[in-house]
């Protein structure tokens, strides 16, 4: 009964299904039926299931016309009767399939739903990383004010307690070493608070230009000399290199906790302070012949020494190498190796 199908004015070849392209507008059926007699008594029903929600009564063109119709599987059936015998039917039916645009099938709807589950889970692995990053530099930030506060208010309290001290202990008949003691322990004081100041507001600048490390070293060796009458022996050997201000700085306060570690626990008679310049790198000795301790109590208990903590993230700061020596009744040696691949990157990565 059913003659042809036309989709959008070409005809489509007969097939118990007919395949649709997702651009197809209209949509034409014939059917009829085969008669020796007179067809004036015929008439004719048509549906299309999924679509249609009645029968429709045919016209006398005996053409089904279907625009837009959506995206899926349909079943057109179409029956014919006589009007004096109503009861006798013929049917005939076809597939016809309407193929979706892409944008509408469910792997592309699927593909959509996971990107945007992706660009969730990125954004919230983003912003976790950003927050990661700023707690890391708060964290950092609060640690460098720790060793900082450690290595100069602290310190230089414990100056000026030792300079006091020794003013107290002294007799009085000694009036002019009184007041030496006395400008001495101002002139640290001052010092003292110029650097906690610096350290608190990070005024110290990070460039690239070189420092001598030598002279600021010789410096605190003298220092520690004026005030603690320990004999310290500086020395700088090899081919000097350029250091950056932060590896610069970062080093000194090494040297000055190294030093200040083993007069107040080691009591030493001697300490050496060496600096050795190679081809790769710069190292850094501080030995004593003090009382010396047993490094595996350290390991066990890191947090109890804050000074040794300090030394070992600046050198990190750096991506130096930390290496701590000690026999018990033998003395001390602190060795910090600074590569100097890591010197040059140091002061861009270091905020100080």
């Amino acid at each position: 009964m059913i003659d042809q199908v036309i989709a959008d004015g070409l005809q489509i070849p007969a097939s118990p299904t007919v395949f649709l392209g997702p651009d197809n507008a209209k949509l034409e059926i014939h059917y009829g039926v085969v008669l020796l007699r007179s067809q004036e008594r015929i008439r004719f029903r048509y549906m299309l299931e999924n679509f249609d929600k009645n029968w429709s009564e045919a016209a006398p063109s005996r053409v089904a016309f279907y625009t837009n119709v959506p995206p899926g599987r349909y079943h057109f059936r179409v029956v014919a009767f006589q009007m004096s015998n109503p009861e006798l039917v013929a049917s005939s039916s076809l597939e016809i399939v309407q193929a979706p645009h892409f944008y509408r099938t469910s792997w592309f709807l699927a593909c959509v739903v996971v990107l945007l589950a992706a660009c969730v889970w990125g954004s919230y692995q983003l912003r976790v990383r950003q927050i990661r990053v700023r707690f890391r530099a708060v964290l950092s930030e609060r640690n460098r004010l720790a060793r900082e506060m450690h290595d100069t208010l602290i310190q230089g309290c414990a100056s000026v307690s030792a300079l006091l001290e020794a003013h107290s202990s002294m007799e009085q008949s000694n009036s002019g070493y009184h007041t030496d003691l006395l400008d001495c322990a101002r002139t640290q004081l001052r010092s003292t608070l110029e650097e906690a100041r610096e350290a608190v507001w990070g005024l110290r600048s990070i460039s690239d230009t070189s420092t001598d490390i030598g002279e600021m070293l010789k410096k605190i060796a003298e220092q520690f000399i004026r005030e603690f009458g320990v004999t310290v022996d500086c020395s700088i050997s090899g081919e000097p290199f350029a250091l950056s201000q932060s590896a610069v700085h970062e080093t000194v306060m090494i040297a000055r906790e190294g030093l200040y570690n083993a007069i107040r626990h080691a009591q030493p008679s001697r300490i050496e302070l060496r600096v050795n310049f190679e081809p790769d790198r710069c190292t850094l000795k501080i030995v004593d012949d003090g009382s010396g301790f047993d490094v595996r109590v350290l390991t066990q208990a890191p947090e109890r020494h804050y000074g040794l903590l300090g030394m070992r993230e600046r050198v990190e700061r750096v991506r130096g190498r930390f290496i701590l020596d000690s026999t018990i009744g033998k003395g001390t040696e602190i060795t910090v190796e600074i590569p100097r691949r890591a010197v040059a990157s140091a002061a861009s990565e270091i905020t100080i």
